[in-house]
């Protein structure tokens, strides 16, 4: 195991110094826009060729949206709706997978009002039935799940400070199954 926990240091230190020179241009909008480039890149070649990253705001049967998400994971044998754009678009949302919040820096501040995205993408009514399959073996799922949602940040608080912030946040809203499926902070 100590090759793989050395490996994924290797491929940690790479995406902070990309994000470092990102980090150069001097204008928060574009620098998030290129830090989320980044990990677009990076995940882009270990998902299955189904699977496809976007960015933009999802929309359910109901007519209820997301607030603009980062990475949305799309299922590309479902409809995606066209914006003129290849990575930007109207994703319905029986076609997303998982979405992932990214920042450069989560303190309490950026972690409350992710929570709240998050929060609202679960909250998205995802209509008929799933069904995944890999050879032979097939699972059907008669009623979705919601969403799956991730945090990554470049910096930001400890991870145990984090995860008592989410508690208090799911504690508050009387709900559990609204904090993010995982939260990875590089630094």
């Amino acid at each position: 195991m100590k090759e793989i926990r050395d490996q994924f240091r290797k491929i940690s230190a790479s995406v902070a110094a990309q994000a470092e020179v990102a980090g150069g241009t001097g204008h928060a909008s574009t620098t998030g826009k290129l830090r989320e480039l980044i990990i677009q890149k990076f995940l882009r070649p270990h998902l299955p060729r189904t699977l496809d990253i976007r960015s933009g705001i999802i929309v359910d049967s109901t007519g209820a949206r997301s607030t603009q998400q980062d990475c949305i994971i799309v299922d590309t044998r479902l409809p995606i709706i066209d914006v003129g754009s290849e990575a930007e678009g109207i994703i319905v949302a029986e076609s997303v997978v998982a979405t992932i919040e990214i920042k450069s820096d989560l303190d309490k501040k950026a972690l409350i009002s992710t929570l709240e995205a998050c929060a609202q993408t679960k909250a998205l009514v995802r209509n008929g039935e799933q069904v995944y399959s890999k050879g032979a073996a097939e699972i059907r799922v008669p009623k979705p799940h919601p969403i799956n949602t991730y945090i990554f940040a470049y910096n930001g608080s400890d991870l145990n400070t984090l995860a008592e912030h989410m508690r208090k946040f799911a504690e508050d809203r009387g709900d559990g199954g609204i904090v993010p499926e995982a939260t990875c902070v590089l630094t």
